[in-house]
């Protein structure tokens, strides 16, 4: 029997649509693993920021969205101070052959202030009701930060 899992932080910028999801719906997760590189040349929304093997998640520990690291082959850019994002841990788990996937949106990083000659405020806001269980269970809020 195969089995593996991983942890990813995804990045996902918060684009005007058309079409409103309603705020209680599930959020969708993101099963192909997009770099910041390939996101920025397919156009898409969103990128992984951080692939974390459960052995770096052994205790709870701050994670700093932005820090222009890298974290299992995934960099992890500046956010942009001009654009808002979603931010969400998922976990992937892969046994014979099947692949399963859960998600959780963990804050989102808004801009406050356009129109200012200066950077933007920015404000990360954990979602309602959400805590982080990274690493052992927890129940304290998430530490997650961004880096404009």
């Amino acid at each position: 029997m195969y089995f593996s899992s991983s942890y990813q932080l995804v990045v996902k910028e918060d684009r005007k649509s058309k079409t409103r999801r309603a705020a209680s719906e599930a959020p969708e997760c993101f099963s192909t693993p997009f770099s910041f590189r390939n996101a920025s040349i397919l156009n898409s929304a969103y990128y992984f920021a951080a692939d974390l093997p459960p052995s770096s998640l052994t205790v709870v520990q701050p994670f700093t969205v932005g820090d222009n690291k890298s974290y299992g082959g995934f960099w992890n850019p500046p956010l942009s101070p001009a654009k808002s994002y979603s931010i969400y841990f998922q976990a992937m788990s892969r046994a014979n052959g099947e692949t399963k996937i859960n998600c959780v949106r963990l804050a989102r990083k808004v801009v406050i202030g356009r129109g200012q000659i200066t950077t933007p405020y920015i404000l990360v806001i954990p979602s309602e009701g959400d805590y982080c269980f990274i690493g052992r269970i927890s129940s304290s809020p998430c530490y997650v930060t961004a880096q404009p």
